[in-house]
């Protein structure tokens, strides 16, 4: 994870040390911060190797064809979220290293990349494509056409979106591509905290916003 508690403070606890105390006096506390730190990132690569191989299970058991796979941590690396690119739907689902599962539970979304094919050439769209290496969705939000990274996040809550085009005058009308703000959804994010404990827990979101919803890549009217 970007700033994870366990991999921080041990380094953070030494630079302050390092900071108030003469260096033969903190000399202990950095190097055991920095041991225990890079202990905890060495077990962050066994856990992801150990998610990545019961995702590779799951895809094998039901026949599913991957272009690219992405397993992430939320803090603390018990939680996992593994997102599954295809040509034309990804997939996303959660592994915590205390669940009983021996697979991952996966929801399939459409990518919007057929219904809104005429916007893979757009250039901002492209770029989008290039980076992420495919990993991300274009949905109809409003009266907006909005490219998703779909790396950061999860489902309708993701970090980085961009709205490519503005819905007027009854057609899409291409815009400077402007990042949106993000707006995640709190009680979600509790409920990721709860994830970690209890396999039961459903993240699904319950109104999923992608264009093949409407099998059309316009707002609803």
């Amino acid at each position: 994870f970007i700033i994870d508690p366990l991999y921080t403070v041990p380094l953070l606890i030494g630079v302050v040390t390092a900071w108030i105390r003469p260096w033969h006096n903190a000399r202990v506390i950095v190097l055991s911060g920095l041991v225990i730190s890079t202990g905890y990132l060495g077990w962050t690569l066994y856990a992801q190797h150990s998610t990545r191989l019961k995702l590779m299970d799951t895809l094998a058991t039901k026949n599913i064809s991957a272009n690219h796979v992405l397993v992430a941590p939320f803090p603390f690396s018990l939680l996992w979220r593994s997102v599954v690119i295809t040509d034309n739907h990804y997939l996303e689902g959660y592994s915590s290293l205390l669940d009983n599962k021996l697979s991952i539970d996966l929801d399939s979304y459409d990518n919007g990349k057929q219904v809104c094919g005429q916007w893979l050439t757009h250039w901002p769209v492209k770029r989008l494509d290039w980076f992420t290496r495919g990993a991300f969705a274009l949905s109809v939000q409003a009266n907006q056409l909005v490219a998703s990274d779909l790396r950061m996040g999860i489902e309708d809550d993701y970090v980085f979106e961009f709205a490519v085009a503005d819905w007027r005058d009854g057609d899409w009308q291409m815009i400077e591509t402007r990042q949106l703000p993000m707006n995640f959804d709190t009680s979600r994010i509790a409920l990721l905290f709860r994830r970690m404990l209890d396999e039961r827990i459903d993240l699904t979101p319950l109104t999923p916003q992608r264009p093949t919803q409407q099998n059309r890549c316009t707002p609803m009217l």
